[in-house]
């Protein structure tokens, strides 16, 4: 029986035999909020795309099936999450319409002004610097280009009306965060984080009775 330390700290980055299984439960395990999370999202048949922390690569996958004529990109600082990436997009990378790179979000290996749209599904809660963070995927926006952060956690102000709601998991949030160090904001903080890093036209969106959240915003045309 493995620990839910043991356990969390392979949900940050996996790794060994453990980690790819955990790689590939996330495949499933994401599958309803990522659906959820990417219908808020117009994808252009010919976009450029990064997914940013691609775990098992399910969303490469998904990009894959409903793009023509752009290039996907998935980054992950985890050895195993792009082994596992790459097995799955086999066929599309072999055909060049998806590669898999291992990085981090503080340091994208790519050009100024690269991408369409960058997605980045259950992984903020690990970046570093989330403000940094942020003004880094921003450079490597297009202008007018797109970034997508959705999450499954977020803060419930204690005062809001949605605050006694599903408190199962909020509850297993608090465990979460408490085990796992990692990081959540309320909708409010995400806001303020993507326009103090330079975004526009910020959207947010919640499925309260799920505690699930999506916040998107584009790079400034010049």
């Amino acid at each position: 029986m493995r620990s839910i330390e043991e356990t969390m700290a392979q949900v940050r980055r996996p790794t060994g035999a453990y980690g790819q299984e955990i790689a590939e439960e996330m495949n499933k395990h994401h599958e309803k909020l990522s659906a959820w999370g990417l219908s808020h999202i117009q994808i252009p048949s010919d976009a450029t795309i990064l997914d940013i922390g691609c775990g098992g690569g399910k969303t490469l996958q998904f990009f894959a099936k409903n793009i023509r004529k752009g290039k996907i990109y998935g980054i992950d600082y985890s050895e195993v999450s792009v082994e596992v990436s790459k097995k799955i997009n086999e066929k599309f990378i072999q055909i060049g319409l998806v590669d898999v790179q291992l990085g981090t979000v503080s340091s994208l290996p790519f050009s100024d002004d690269m991408f369409d749209l960058i997605t980045g599904i259950e992984t903020s809660y690990f970046w570093p610097d989330l403000l940094n963070d942020l003004m880094e995927i921003l450079r490597v926006l297009k202008p007018n280009g797109e970034l997508s952060i959705i999450n499954e956690a977020y803060k419930i102000e204690q005062n809001s009306k949605h605050s006694n709601l599903n408190e199962k998991h909020r509850n297993e949030i608090k465990e979460w965060v408490r085990i796992g160090n990692i990081l959540i904001y309320s909708p409010k903080e995400y806001y303020q984080f993507f326009k103090d890093a330079g975004y526009s036209e910020i959207e947010v969106y919640e499925k309260k009775n799920e505690v699930w959240i999506t916040i998107k915003g584009k790079k400034p045309k010049k």
